[in-house]
C-alpha cells in the first residue's frame, strides 16, 4: 500500500500543534475531499454520491480545532487557489462565484459566522441553495443584477470549527434544524478529551512535509472514476445498513435525519475518501471498516450533542451537576461549585431538587475555620 495521506498529515501537524488527533484525522479527510471533484463518485440509484463532506469540529476554545481546518485551506490554496471560497458572502454573490467556478472549499474558523449568514434576511435563500447543491450538481437562478446564472457540476466540501456554546447560540431552533435535514448533512465531530501534550512554544512547521502533502493532493486531484464496492465490502455494507436503519427508527424524530444521512450518503463519501487514501481503485472491506468506524464515532457523540444544543441552560446545568456528584460519589459544595461554575441560589435550587428526589444526602462537616457542606450520591 502506498503512503497514506492521513498518516502523513498527522505526522506533519503533530510536530507543531497540540490539536487532538481525532480533529486532525477529520481535517485530513476534508483535505482529500476538497482535492477531488464530482468526477469521483459511487453510483447510487439514479444519482451519483460524490465525496464532498460537510464537517463541524466541536471542542473547547483551547483545543486548537481551527488548526485542523486552516491547514486544509492552506494546502488547497497551493493545489488550486480557485477552489477556496470567500469567508463572507451574500446569496447572490456566492451564486455568481459558483457560476464561474463551481468546485469550491468553504472554510469557517467559527461555525457561528456561517449559520449567522444563513439567518440574515437578505440571505434567506442560502440554506436552500446549499441544500440543493449538496445533492444536485446543477442550479439556475435569475438575478436582478446579473441576469440568468447557471451553476454546473457544483462540488462544495465544507469545514468549520466551533464550541458547543457558540453552536447552540448560532442555531435559533436547533431541534427544528436537526429535523429539517439541513443540519443532519453536517458530520458533527465533538471532542472532550485532553488532546495531545500542550506546547508552550510550537516549533515552525516543516516546509518539506507540507510540500509532500500538497503533491499527494495534486495526484488526488487527477482522479476521475466511479468507485465500486468489492463483493465482500458490499456484503458488509448491507449488514451495516440494516443495523443502522434499526437505530434510525429508534432515534426518530429528532435524530432520524442524521442516521438517514449516515446510511444513504455519508458512508459512501467516507468509503471513497478512505479508498483514495489507501491508494485503492475500489472500495475494499478495509476501506469500509475505516469509514464505518468514523461514523460510529460521530454516532456515539450525537445524542448528547443534540441534547446539549436543544436543552435549556437549567437542564444543562442540572445534568452537569448530577453527573459530577455521581462520578465523585462524595464531594464538598465548594469543589462542586468550582467544577460546574454554578453557585449561590442557582446551585442551591439544583441541590434541593436532587435532595427532594432522594438522589443525594447533604451533611455538614466542621473544620477549624468554618463548616463545609458535603454532598453524597445515594440515588440509583
Amino acid at each position: 500500500m502506498t503512503k497514506r495521506f492521513t498518516e502523513a498529515y498527522l505526522q506533519y501537524a503533530n510536530e507543531f500543534t497540540d490539536c487532538p488527533d481525532p480533529f486532525l484525522l477529520w481535517g485530513a479527510l476534508l483535505a482529500i475531499s476538497a482535492a477531488l471533484s464530482r468526477s469521483v463518485y459511487v453510483e447510487a440509484g439514479s444519482w451519483n454520491v460524490a465525496p464532498h463532506i460537510w464537517l463541524v469540529l466541536i471542542g473547547k476554545s483551547s483545543s486548537h480545532k481551527s488548526t485542523a481546518i486552516s491547514i486544509v485551506e492552506d494546502l488547497i490554496e497551493i493545489v488550486d487557489s480557485e477552489r477556496t471560497a470567500p469567508h463572507e458572502f451574500t446569496a447572490e454573490a456566492i451564486i455568481l462565484s459558483l457560476s464561474k467556478s463551481s468546485n469550491r472549499l468553504f472554510v469557517f474558523d467559527e461555525a457561528k459566522s456561517f449559520f449567522d449568514m444563513l439567518g440574515k434576511k437578505y440571505n434567506e435563500s442560502l440554506k436552500s441553495l446549499f441544500t440543493i447543491l449538496y445533492r444536485k450538481p446543477n442550479y439556475m437562478r435569475t438575478t436582478l443584477k446579473h441576469g440568468v446564472l447557471r451553476i454546473q457540476n457544483a462540488y462544495i466540501p465544507m469545514g468549520m470549527a466551533t464550541t458547543p456554546e457558540w453552536l447552540r447560540q448560532s442555531l435559533q431552533d436547533a431541534e427544528q434544524s436537526a429535523m429539517s435535514g439541513f443540519l443532519a448533512r453536517f458530520l458533527m465531530v465533538p471532542y472532550v478529551g485532553t488532546g495531545n501534550p500542550p506546547m508552550a512554544l510550537p516549533p515552525p512547521h516543516d516546509p518539506e512535509k507540507f510540500q509532500e502533502l500538497s503533491e499527494m493532493l495534486w495526484e488526488f486531484k487527477k482522479i476521475e472514476q466511479a468507485f465500486h464496492y468489492t463483493a465482500e465490502a458490499k456484503a458488509k455494507l448491507h449488514y451495516w445498513y440494516g443495523d443502522t436503519t434499526e437505530r434510525e427508527n429508534k432515534a426518530l424524530p429528532v435524530l432520524g435525519g442524521f442516521f438517514e444521512h449516515f446510511k444513504n450518503e455519508a458512508i459512501h463519501k467516507l468509503c471513497i475518501l478512505f479508498a483514495v487514501d489507501r491508494g485503492e481503485q475500489e472500495i475494499t472491506p478495509e476501506a469500509f471498516r475505516e469509514a464505518s468506524l468514523c461514523l460510529k464515532y460521530v454516532e456515539d457523540c450525537l445524542p448528547s450533542l443534540v441534547e446539549d444544543m436543544t436543552s435549556t441552560q437549567w437542564d444543562r446545568d442540572h445534568k452537569r451537576i448530577t453527573n459530577l456528584i455521581k462520578s465523585h460519589g462524595t464531594i464538598d459544595r465548594s469543589a462542586l461549585s468550582r467544577l460546574t461554575k454554578c453557585s449561590g441560589q442557582h446551585l442551591t435550587a439544583h441541590l434541593t431538587g436532587l435532595y427532594q428526589d432522594r438522589d443525594i444526602k447533604l451533611t455538614e462537616e466542621s473544620t477549624k475555620s468554618k463548616s463545609k457542606q458535603i454532598i453524597s450520591w445515594v440515588g440509583e
